[in-house]
């Protein structure tokens, strides 16, 4: 049996200082992981550092993961109405699934209907949540 990986999703800006030490962990650990956007271009990190992704959100196959990583973003307005985003998001909602979210990235999560009854964390205001009709 296959060892299950992890799913990196990956937008413009995103953290690369979050990104890097979580690659140092998988690396470490041996944890095989796929990173995942929403274009075949190179998403930026808020460092400017770009990278090419190793598939488009729509190739996921869920059976080949056990786990999904956000990392934090300068700038979620760029991608808050980007329904790609959620349909790769709810895909994750399973009881095997782990999922880790830095920053404000729980917003997205929320969007997607996967905090539903959960305590959650987000570096957002609370005005933001609510202008986007997330309850807090």
């Amino acid at each position: 049996m296959s060892k299950k990986k992890t799913a990196v999703l990956l937008y413009d800006d995103f953290s690369n200082y979050e990104f890097s030490v979580m690659l140092s962990m998988f690396f470490q650990a041996g944890k095989p992981y796929t990173t995942f956007s929403l274009t075949k271009e190179p998403v930026k990190s808020e460092e400017g550092l770009n990278v090419v992704c190793d598939a488009l959100v729509e190739d996921l196959n869920i059976e080949e993961f056990d786990s999904l990583v956000l990392t934090g973003c300068m700038d979620l307005e760029p991608i808050i109405n980007e329904e790609r985003i959620y349909s790769f998001l709810k895909q994750f909602d399973l009881p095997r699934i782990k999922i880790a979210s830095i920053s404000s990235t729980p917003f997205l999560l929320a969007r997607a209907g996967l905090l539903k009854n959960k305590r959650y964390l987000a570096g957002m205001l609370k005005e933001e949540l609510l202008k986007h009709g997330i309850p807090p």
